[in-house]
């Protein structure tokens, strides 16, 4: 083990091998959805301008705020944040640009988001985008290393190393 390396492993020679990197994507239900339909016969269809609006807001919620993975299950809607808060990423004040939208979809792609250190050992079990008071949870989400909300490059957090999220997004489809 190469001394400053903080994992246990005695063949390792690298902390930087642990360094766990990934991307994210949320999608919003479609409006029509949320604000539930009273029969098959409504067919409300939302214009760029309404859907821009919802996604700029939801969005608006992670100024200055975290992408933050814990251990453990998801919590259900609107449960407690369980396990053990494994690492945190920051996003920028101004965490998403004003959303977009094409081809009836409305993006919002997060601007840059600063890298944090690995703060607990442990597995990946889910993540978290929190207010910027590090509390108030925005939304939580799935991680795996592919077809996940939080897609990371492992789901092995070693204490120390770094945690980078270089990519993410907020969409919603307009119908």
């Amino acid at each position: 083990m190469t001394v400053g390396c903080p994992c246990d492993d005695e063949t390792c020679d690298d902390v930087h091998a642990h360094d766990v990197t990934g991307t994210f994507t949320l999608e919003l239900p479609p409006l029509a959805q949320m604000i539930g339909r009273v029969s098959d016969a409504n067919n409300p269809q939302f214009y760029d301008a309404t859907v821009i609006a919802a996604v700029n807001a939801a969005a608006a919620l992670l100024n200055s705020g975290f992408v933050a993975v814990y251990s453990g299950s998801q919590p259900a809607l609107d449960g407690s944040l369980t396990g053990t808060q494994l690492a945190t990423a920051t996003f920028s004040a101004t965490a998403f640009p004003t959303a977009t939208a094409s081809g009836g979809t409305v993006t919002a792609t997060a601007n840059t988001i600063t890298s944090g250190t690995i703060a607990n050992t442990g597995t990946a079990g889910y993540m978290a985008l929190l207010k910027s008071d590090g509390s108030t949870v925005v939304a939580t989400g799935s991680v795996g290393t592919s077809g996940a909300d939080l897609n990371l490059n492992t789901l092995s957090f070693v204490s120390g190393a770094s945690f980078a999220v270089t990519a993410g997004a907020i969409t919603q489809a307009q119908t």
